[in-house]
């Protein structure tokens, strides 16, 4: 009969998933206290009509401000420490640093990388309004999204900025403009983007471990064969990075510079981690573990996901922000839209995300090394491919796909190593129920996170609509 403990592997990490889901809402408590003067600030503003004081025409511009702040900052905060904290945990950065250094790659990856999810957001979900209802959309959906973040974490549910923000723009644009304002085609594209992303996300996840595993953990010299693959598996990583951005943005036409940027790219991305490695196998003289051999590359994979997260999740805060700072000309201020929302971001990151990856990083149930490295490189290349195309992801529900498949994969690994016989179907029946809740959890999420901060946008549409 085979140790059903070698076969938790993916129970574990889906429960230092929700511990982490947990850490979050308790390191933004602070945070979601602040929703408080708002809604008495926006009450304040809904009355005063009523009490005959005129309110100011720029309502929209400051309630809505003021909950993208927040959302920004609640979301900077509470996802922080699902890349940054194994590197934290390897020792490989210190918190201060490290978080600096998260914060800027949030920042660079909702200015280079973020536009298309940001116009998506903007202009591609609900029909363009010319008479200053793009405004007041925003701002309602902006504070809708806060308010049903607010409530969720305080139910202590599990919530996606992302999919709020998308749900409130909806639900705003539905109240303000009507059905035919909202382009569903586009709406059916992202979400089939939500259900393909998490696969895909295995799918590369296993094939890395795969790799890794075959190639350095169960190589005879572990340090020589770390030396090759891990600088090759970074370098590679650079290298796709710099050809897609050099496809987002105006770069040079000559291709053969375009291709000796690529290069350059690559090859700085294994000179550094092979340096790194080299220091690290030479301090313990030789015989090192894979968690110290995976420092250097954990870095590198924890600023590739702020950067992703920029690029997707941070973008989506700055699409609803676009139509409120531009409404006559939205395409004209993604650029700094996506630089105010990231600087939101940066706040949350640098105050409460410290706290958050102290509790997380440091934790004894934090997730191995070699599987949040997989996990986490997968992930961000899943999701800055479909930000590429316009189509948020979130990064969170990406990890998790990660994790599914190298759950599998290691569990088909063991059984066939060491020859087991075939699971009882006892056991065989508890990891199909295990994965079809965590699935049936995963879709009631979105099935709730949708229509509840829709609704909520749309009441906070009808209020402004009312003032203004």
């Amino acid at each position: 009969m085979p140790d059903r403990r070698d076969f938790r592997i993916l129970e574990t990490d889906l429960d230092r998933i929700g511990q982490t889901e947990s850490a979050g809402r308790r390191a933004t408590r602070p945070i979601r206290r602040l929703i408080l003067p708002l809604m008495l600030a926006l009450l304040a503003v809904l009355l005063a009509p009523l009490a005959g004081i005129a309110t100011a025409p720029q309502v929209a511009l400051i309630v809505g401000l003021a909950g993208a702040v927040y959302l920004g900052v609640a979301l900077g905060a509470s996802e922080v420490a699902n890349s940054l904290g194994p590197p934290v945990a390897a020792n490989a950065l210190k918190m201060t640093s490290g978080l600096a250094l998260v914060a800027v790659a949030q920042l660079a990856g909702a200015v280079l990388a973020g536009g298309q999810v940001t116009q998506t957001v903007s202009t591609g979900l609900v029909e363009f309004a010319p008479d200053g209802a793009t405004a007041r959309i925003m701002a309602a959906a902006l504070i809708g999204a806060a308010l049903w973040v607010t409530l969720v974490h305080w139910a202590r549910a599990p919530v996606s900025t992302l999919q709020t923000v998308i749900g409130a723009v909806l639900g705003a644009g539905l109240a303000g403009l009507g059905p035919a304002a909202i382009h569903w085609p586009i709406l059916l594209r992202i979400v089939a983007a939500w259900l393909a992303a998490p696969l895909l996300t295995a799918v590369l996840a296993a094939l890395l471990l795969a790799l890794l595993r075959g190639r350095v953990h169960f190589a005879a010299d572990r340090g020589r064969a770390a030396r090759v693959w891990l600088p090759l598996v970074m370098g590679v990583t650079l290298a796709a990075l710099a050809g897609y951005l050099s496809m987002l943005h105006a770069m040079p036409r000559d291709l053969w510079l375009r291709l000796a940027m690529i290069a350059a790219a690559g090859v700085a991305g294994f000179v550094i981690t092979a340096r790194r490695l080299e220091r690290e196998i030479a301090a313990k003289g030789g015989s090192v573990g894979l968690k110290k051999l995976l420092a250097g590359p954990l870095v590198g994979v924890a600023l590739l996901s702020g950067f992703a997260r920029g690029a997707t999740e941070v973008a989506v805060i700055a699409g609803p922000l676009t139509g409120l700072l531009a409404p006559a000309e939205p395409l004209t201020w993604p650029v700094w839209a996506s630089g105010l929302a990231a600087l939101a971001v940066a706040v949350g990151v640098m105050l409460p995300g410290r706290r958050m990856v102290r509790m997380v990083g440091r934790s004894a149930r934090r997730l191995n090394p070699l599987r949040a490295f997989c996990a986490g490189l997968a992930a961000s290349v899943t999701a800055l491919g479909f930000a590429a195309l316009g189509l948020p992801v979130s990064l969170s529900g990406c990890v998790v796909g990660g994790l599914f498949g190298i759950g599998i994969y290691r569990a088909q690994e063991d059984r066939r190593r060491k020859r087991r016989e075939p699971l009882p179907p006892e056991e065989q029946a508890r990891r199909r129920a295990l994965r079809r809740s965590h699935l049936s959890t995963l879709l009631g999420a979105w099935a709730v996170t949708l229509p509840g901060a829709g609704l909520f946008a749309a009441l906070a549409s009808l209020a402004l609509r009312l003032v203004g």
